[in-house]
């Protein structure tokens, strides 16, 4: 679990800084910390689970940490949720299995064995197809080599916004 840092005077102010900060979040990540800016100025009291706190909200789970000597440190645990454009779910698999793996250059391989949704490669080259086209991912100048069944084939690496 990555945590950044934010100087702020509040988690609610941590949250709105960290909802702004395109180099860290991608924006499906950058709406949930709105949210749980918004949910804090109204009063939601996160719940403490061990040295950082739970914040919840529709769009995700968030850990919350400090304030200390850098300040706030929000942590992404969970993301959910379809995005726009985006109903269809292999391709939303896909796009979880990346943000488990948030900033891992790959392509997921593991999803021909696991998936409720994809049966072949086939299934799963139309949901990163349908990823890309919602600029959900970006494709990598790396390849990977993947194997269905006794087939093997060489995939572009993906990463998430």
């Amino acid at each position: 679990m990555e945590i950044d840092y934010y100087k702020a005077s509040s988690p609610a102010e941590a949250f709105e800084m960290a909802s702004k900060d395109t180099k860290t979040w991608a924006f499906p990540e950058m709406d949930g910390l709105t949210e749980m800016a918004q949910l804090l100025r109204n009063g939601y009291t996160p719940k403490q689970d061990g040295m950082a706190k739970s914040c919840f909200c529709s769009r995700g789970w968030f850990k919350l940490f400090g304030p200390g000597a850098r300040g706030y440190g929000i942590a992404l645990v969970v993301l959910k949720g379809y995005e726009a454009g985006i109903d269809d779910p292999a391709a939303q698999e896909v796009l979880d299995h990346h943000r488990e793996h948030r900033g891992q250059e790959m392509y997921a391989e593991a999803l021909l064995t696991c998936s409720e949704h994809i049966s072949s490669i086939e299934d799963l080259d139309a949901a990163y197809e349908k990823l890309l086209s919602g600029n959900l991912i970006v494709k990598t100048n790396k390849t990977v080599t993947v194997t269905d069944g006794d087939q093997k084939h060489q995939r572009p690496a993906y990463r998430t916004r």
